[in-house]
């Protein structure tokens, strides 16, 4: 996973992910990153499959 774009950022104050429009970006880049190295360690069975897509609903 990469660095997340705050230690970078000159700007930072409390909050500031609530707004920040690079933290967002970098937050769905890592939400893929971390759906897709699930998915690869998913048994491709169709209860697994079920339950995958029952956590995902459950936790949007």
């Amino acid at each position: 996973m990469s660095k997340a774009p705050c230690r970078e950022c000159k700007e930072r104050k409390i909050g500031c992910h609530a707004t920040c429009n690079a933290f967002s970006e970098w937050k769905i880049q890592q939400c893929k990153i971390l759906k897709a190295m699930y998915l690869e360690t998913l048994s491709p069975t169709a209860g697994a499959v079920a339950r995958h897509e029952k956590w995902i609903k459950e936790h949007k």
